[in-house]
């Protein structure tokens, strides 16, 4: 049983700090303006999988 509520806590925890990592980053893009387009990110992962070592791209206006 303690075992149980221990998991269910931690579960908890860790959504908790999602969230907020969340709601950080959203805070920081209105505050900026920076982002990346889906494009860029899809393009970024799918050169990653393929093995190429590149570097994520620049955020940007």
């Amino acid at each position: 049983m303690v075992l149980a509520i221990e998991s269910c806590v931690s579960r908890g925890e860790k959504r908790e700090a999602w969230r907020r990592e969340g709601m950080a980053a959203w805070e920081e893009h209105q505050r900026t303006g920076l982002h990346l387009t889906n494009e860029e990110v899809l393009d970024w992962l799918a050169r990653t999988a393929a093995g190429e070592d590149v570097e994520m791209p620049e955020c940007h206006l």
